[in-house]
């Protein structure tokens, strides 16, 4: 059930179709020419555990570069989530992609307003409630919540500088996630 709502909402990807250009690539499924890092001052520091991806990718953007999603480079991300480490990851992810945006003034998204709330209906009336799955219905409720909360906190005034100066510290913790067995392939 968590990792049926991290796919369809926490996606790392832009579908099945080629795309010459994008608004970001996705960290754990992009790579970058070493020259281009280091000649846009690499990784920004304050990205310790996530966003660093969308902060570099806008930053490489405005400097006149283009990503290029091709669906048929794959990655296997090996991850299980539980109750916790999928409402930690939630708020995280979403906290530090909002963070990025802000700090670049650049709002592309994976997805708008209105997708989310039409995922989040589906989610809840029709995927939880019509079907049964009360408990994925809660779980929906409960996780868009923390996206919503990950979007407020991100807006606070100077949270920027409060970050910069070693503040915010539970946003800076990566919280770990349970492995799955091995799978030999």
């Amino acid at each position: 059930m968590y990792d049926r709502w991290r796919e369809e909402v926490l996606f790392q990807g832009w579908g099945e179709k080629f795309i010459s250009d994008v608004p970001f690539l996705f960290g754990v499924c992009s790579s970058f020419r070493r020259q281009s890092l280091l000649e846009l001052g690499g990784f920004d520091p304050i990205f310790r555990v996530s966003g660093e991806d969308m902060d570099f990718s806008f930053r490489a953007r405005k400097a006149g570069f283009r990503f290029i999603y091709n669906p048929k480079a794959l990655v296997f991300h090996l991850r299980r989530d539980d109750r916790r480490s999928i409402r930690h990851m939630a708020y995280r992810h979403c906290f530090w992609g909002f963070l990025a945006q802000r700090k670049n003034q650049c709002f592309d998204n994976k997805v708008s307003i209105a997708q989310s709330i039409r995922v989040f209906i589906r989610q809840v009336l029709v995927a939880g409630l019509a079907k049964g799955d009360i408990s994925y219905a809660r779980l929906s409720i409960l996780l868009h919540s923390t996206v919503l909360r990950a979007w407020i906190d991100s807006r606070r005034k100077n949270v920027l500088s409060r970050i910069g100066a070693g503040g915010e510290s539970s946003l800076l913790t990566w919280e770990g996630h349970r492995s799955p067995p091995i799978q030999k392939f």
